[in-house]
């Protein structure tokens, strides 16, 4: 309960920050919703960093969950941005990109870091079975 207040106070003030803004330009809307992704991007390498250099799974779990929150954050940052000249487009395709990421890193990232745990189990067990046949024989 107490997590969801917290929630609705933040994205009250992150709508009244939006709305306090007004773009002139085009460049000026589009760098508003490069900046909110801006920090997505960076834990998202991170993650990818540490998951490619073979870190452990717990670790890279770790870093899956803080970008998880890092992309939802953003995604709350450019729905509150207000239309351009009333256009929704670039606002809209931005949300599905973020919604897009969050997907496959909630759903797909998951998978393969559970599948590194079974098959680290798998491996474990294999070692035991092979060192029990080993004091058998």
């Amino acid at each position: 309960m107490k997590k969801q207040l917290l929630l609705c106070v933040i994205i009250a003030i992150i709508s009244l920050n939006g709305l306090a803004q007004t773009f002139d330009t085009p460049v000026s809307y589009m760098k508003a919703i490069g900046d909110a992704q801006n920090e997505m991007n960076q834990k998202y390498m991170a993650y990818i960093s540490a998951a490619g250099h073979g870190r452990r799974a717990r670790k890279v779990e770790k870093l899956r969950m803080q970008t998880l929150e890092s992309i939802t954050n953003t995604r709350y940052k450019i729905i509150a941005l207000p239309l351009y000249k009333g256009d929704n487009s670039l606002r809209k395709s931005s949300i599905d990109y973020i919604q897009f990421c969050y997907n496959i890193f909630s759903e797909d990232y998951k998978k393969i870091v559970n599948m590194e745990e079974i098959a680290e189990q798998s491996v474990d067990q294999m070692q035991s079975y092979l060192l029990l046949q080993e004091k058998t024989d």
